[in-house]
């Protein structure tokens, strides 16, 4: 029988080189894992650090430029009148009779004969019937008794030097401005009351409307936000080609000449463009903190419309839609991803702030350098046009352009006085008047056989929409 010593015994089922070579492959997961992890959790605070120190830059840039970062410092660019030199008290009157009574009605439904007397493109022109002889008379009776009624009211206002609505600024996005289509919809209707008066054989009395709407621009426009410069823009412009109708009806007149040179000057040649950016300013920043607190929800409140938003345009809710919006199904952002954005959009007021600043007496440059920026910033800034902040940049050219063309309006009448005939060009005239602020070159004129044709080339000029309409012209005699 043989030994069992011959046979080979069994191995063990794992071995102590075994174990530690599984040890080993362990240790390196972990430690893997672990340097995974740590990375992770690094790259986390250290994104987060990023955000925050380009966020804190941003801050000090905007601070530098001026513009205030706290509702307390954008209250003190606002004056605190006395109450009795306080004209607020009585546009908040008014914008109550003007929502209760359905004055705002009649005025949407007549708002295009606005336009079409004052020869004002109109921005729903093709749908909207021109008026008759005879709806034109019943429209006029209706702004002149309508108007009239509210008379008192302003009397009272073109007594009182200062505005002020003592606004609730904390509310950011949240703040409205009710007065503000108030006050745009009477300046209309006391520039078409103007024109009126003039056909009544009331020259002087119709010049006193476009005054009382001069002080109603410049109230909207004392608000430092970039809305309130806009409206003020457009209640001029149309307050503008008011004054250019009656003045065009007694060109034979020396004395009524002076007397429209004097309520030319009551309108705004210049505009400064910094003090509005405050607004730009804030409204951001409480924007964001809104969006911080109130995630998606308030994200579709500004890319809808649901929330009017006066300090803070809505070219920055469409803009933050398209950033914000990436992840679906979470209603909070991440955090690194507002840091940044908020840090992107107060680098791009900052850029607007130097701009404002190194152009401030050159608007066209002003305006091509911003058009210069908004083709190179990234591509998720300028998801639309921005057309609301070009608007800003072209405020200035506007009114200057307007102010020019008053005064060549009033040069050319008082030339005729003289020499019973137009110039055949500008070259008697001083050449300040003469250019055109586009360009800087000779406004284009042209002496017709019954008056002459006034010309600037208008946003033409600056060749970013090289296809638009945008010729600013005076006729005389004006088109009927």
């Amino acid at each position: 029988m043989k030994s069992l010593s011959r046979y080979p015994t069994a191995r063990p089922l794992s071995s102590p080189k075994l174990s530690r070579a599984w040890a080993r492959l362990f240790a390196v997961i972990c430690l893997a894992l672990a340097i995974l992890l740590c990375s992770l959790i690094f790259g986390h605070y250290y994104a987060i650090w990023r955000a925050q120190r380009r966020l804190a830059r941003a801050y000090n840039a905007v601070r530098q430029d001026g513009l205030p970062v706290t509702v307390a410092q954008f209250q003190k660019l606002t004056v605190i009148p006395n109450e009795a030199q306080n004209a607020a008290p009585i546009y908040q009157q008014l914008t109550t009779q003007y929502f209760m009574t359905g004055w705002h009605s009649l005025d949407n439904n007549l708002e295009p004969t606005v336009y079409h007397l004052l020869n004002i493109p109109y921005h729903d022109a093709v749908s909207t019937p021109k008026m008759n002889s005879a709806q034109l008379v019943r429209a006029e009776n209706q702004y002149v008794n309508l108007v009239a009624s509210f008379m008192p009211w302003l009397s009272q206002a073109l007594k009182r030097p200062y505005c002020n609505f003592h606004r609730d600024w904390s509310l950011g996005p949240m703040v409205l401005l009710p007065e503000y289509a108030t006050l745009a919809a009477l300046t209309r209707q006391l520039a078409l009351r103007a024109v009126f008066l003039d056909r009544q054989g009331k020259p002087l009395e119709a010049l006193h409307q476009i005054e009382i709407g001069q002080k109603l621009a410049k109230d909207i426009g004392s608000e430092p936000i970039v809305l309130a410069l806009l409206v003020q823009g457009h209640c001029e412009r149309v307050l503008n080609n008011a004054w250019l109708l009656i003045v065009e009806h007694h060109s034979h007149d020396p004395d009524f000449l002076k007397q429209a040179q004097r309520v030319s000057r009551g309108f705004s040649s210049s505009v400064n463009i910094l003090p509005h950016l405050s607004g730009e300013s804030l409204g951001t920043i409480l924007t964001f903190n809104l969006l911080r607190t109130g995630g998606r929800p308030m994200l579709e409140k500004l890319k809808t419309g649901t929330s009017t938003s006066p300090i803070e345009d809505q070219d920055l809710g469409t803009r933050l839609w398209y950033v914000l919006s990436g992840n679906q199904r979470r209603n909070q952002f991440p955090l690194t991803l507002v840091d940044n954005t908020e840090a992107q959009e107060l680098w791009h007021l900052h850029d607007m702030a130097t701009i404002a600043k190194r152009y401030a007496n050159e608007p066209a440059k002003a305006l091509k350098a911003y058009l210069q920026l908004h083709y190179t910033v990234p591509r998720w800034l300028n998801v639309e046009d921005n057309g609301f902040e070009r608007q800003i940049f072209e405020q200035t050219l506007l009114m200057q352009t307007c102010a020019h063309q008053r005064q060549l309006v009033l040069d050319l009448f008082k030339y005729r006085l003289q020499h019973h005939q137009f110039p055949k060009d500008l070259s008697a005239f001083p050449t300040e008047e003469t250019l055109d602020p586009f360009n800087n070159r000779p406004m284009r004129y042209r002496r017709t056989a019954q008056g002459f044709v006034l010309t600037s080339v208008g946003e033409r000029a600056l060749a970013y929409s090289p296809w638009s309409d945008s010729e600013i012209t005076v006729r005389f005699p004006p088109q009927p």
